[in-house]
């Protein structure tokens, strides 16, 4: 394995980069996913809170069911107030992990920058050894007739 090209003993490392990078891009989008759910729910509770509140009003009923619908109400916000606690530690995490991306797929491009560098010199390196066989070939091909001639 000494003998490999550059390209040959890179080509695994770029790989795994890669695999990383995609591994990295689902959990990214798994939380991504799971963030948009927890505002939708968000978004329904407040809507909920606020057709009740606005049924409520519009009603004319007795203390007891003004009683319970003002307590109904203040656990309704604080169901809002934990959800909103919810989607913000979501948030975190969906920056968190969009980081982790970032640096996954910065990583991935980087060795496959490498990689493609490490061609283009394997490349022409063979062109320059290739030239210099066919030049050495005329050259011998004009000794051998020089001689013969």
């Amino acid at each position: 394995m000494s003998h490999a090209k550059k390209s040959q003993r890179l080509k695994p490392v770029q790989e795994f980069a890669e695999r990383e990078e995609q591994e990295v891009a689902q959990r990214y989008a798994a939380v991504q996913q799971q963030h948009q759910q927890q505002r939708d729910k968000l978004t329904e509770l407040q809507q909920y809170y606020d057709d009740y509140r606005r049924a409520t009003e519009s009603r004319h009923c007795d203390l007891k069911h003004l009683q319970e619908s003002r307590l109904f109400l203040s656990r309704l916000a604080q169901a809002i107030r934990q959800q909103s606690d919810t989607v913000a530690r979501c948030a975190a995490q969906l920056d968190d992990i969009r980081q982790q991306w970032m640096t996954a797929r910065q990583h991935s491009m980087s060795m496959e920058q490498l990689l493609e560098r490490y061609k283009r010199v394997e490349r022409r390196e063979q062109d320059a050894r290739e030239q210099r066989e066919s030049d050495e070939l005329s050259s011998q091909r004009f000794v051998w007739r020089q001689r013969h001639a």
